[in-house]
């Protein structure tokens, strides 16, 4: 089947038709998520269905049909849940993980509403993870993951614990930053900047003042601005340079990404595939990345002829597409 027969096919998928019907029934208001958590869910509702067939998407470029029962699979960062839901639909074993508590008990609460879920809930990394297979002694051979790759802020750390998992394991990575999409990567560079001049900065040179009295305010400024993209625990070590040798260490990041400083969550990181490429080999993983698909089922009249013609070139064009797709998918094995 080509890329485009599978996305075609997600239209009439029963898998995909009953879990948008199993999902859309959830009175999700009764279920006591935070604010933040269900107004997300409700703004996703409209579209419920084209992620739904995302996932399956995603799922049939990397595991053959027969392949689902019983197989232990990862769902990293699996956010509120809903993927974690799919695969267990489709047979899977499943080991969800989010580093965010609360996204934790949402996916906990969806789960229990329908009366499945998960079969182990890990808050945490992919060292946490690592460290439940071995416990378990499970034979994990899939991991997936949907917009999440762009926030690990080492993913050269990340990689190192999840081949110990299972050195051929098989994993696929969603993700929107899509480096060669520049329409799309402007965007997201706006958001950056955002990001980094009414939040992170603010938060960096608060962390350097309360720690570092000594210095003045110009400094302070300088420091705090310089140090895009360097977590807390950083920070000491770019500061203790500067007050030594009266110049900035030097950071290795382009001119827009930047990451939030407690926990380092990058904001939509834009990666060159060259990067993913290169990362992959370092662990012995070869990468194959297709491209992805616009929402079509919310279009009508103009729009949704234009979305399908996009969706038409970008699927069968490969080379080209991937200037114009709004999501990439990276698959190691």
């Amino acid at each position: 089947m080509s890329i485009y027969q599978n996305y075609k096919s997600t239209f009439t998928s029963e898998n995909v038709i009953k879990f948008n019907d199993l999902l859309n029934n959830i009175e999700f208001e009764k279920l006591g998520l935070t604010d933040y958590n269900l107004n997300y869910i409700l703004g996703m509702k409209p579209t419920f269905f084209y992620y739904i067939q995302l996932f399956d998407f995603s799922v049939q470029e990397f595991v053959s049909k027969n392949d689902f029962k019983d197989k232990w699979i990862i769902d990293f960062g699996g956010g509120h849940g809903f993927l974690s839901l799919y695969l267990k639909l489709l047979g899977f074993k499943v080991i969800y993980c989010d580093f965010n508590p609360n996204s934790v008990k949402t996916a906990q609460k969806i789960a229990q509403s329908l009366g499945f879920g998960p079969d182990y809930y890990v808050t945490g990394s992919s060292e946490d993870i690592l460290k439940l297979v071995r416990q378990e002694n499970l034979n994990v051979e899939y991991l997936i993951s949907t917009d999440t790759i762009e926030h690990v802020y080492d993913l050269d750390e990340m990689f190192k614990n999840l081949v110990q998992i299972n050195p051929k394991i098989k994993m696929i990575f969603t993700t929107a930053s899509n480096f060669d999409n520049k329409i799309k990567s402007k965007k997201l560079q706006k958001a950056m900047i955002k990001d980094e001049v009414e939040d992170f900065i603010p938060k960096r040179k608060s962390y350097i003042s309360k720690n570092y009295l000594n210095l003045n305010d110009d400094e302070i400024n300088l420091l705090a601005e310089k140090s895009r993209g360097l977590r807390y625990v950083d920070l000491d070590d770019f500061v203790k340079f500067y007050q030594e040798y009266k110049t900035f260490q030097k950071i290795n990041i382009d001119s827009y990404n930047c990451c939030e400083p407690e926990f380092g969550a990058w904001t939509e990181r834009i990666l060159p595939l060259n990067y993913y490429k290169n990362l992959g080999e370092k662990h012995g993983l070869k990468l194959a990345v297709d491209n992805s698909f616009y929402c079509e089922i919310d279009k009508t009249g103009i729009k949704k002829i234009i979305v399908k013609a996009l969706n038409y070139f970008i699927l069968n064009n490969p080379k080209y597409g991937i200037k114009l797709a709004p999501i990439i998918v990276l698959k190691y094995q």
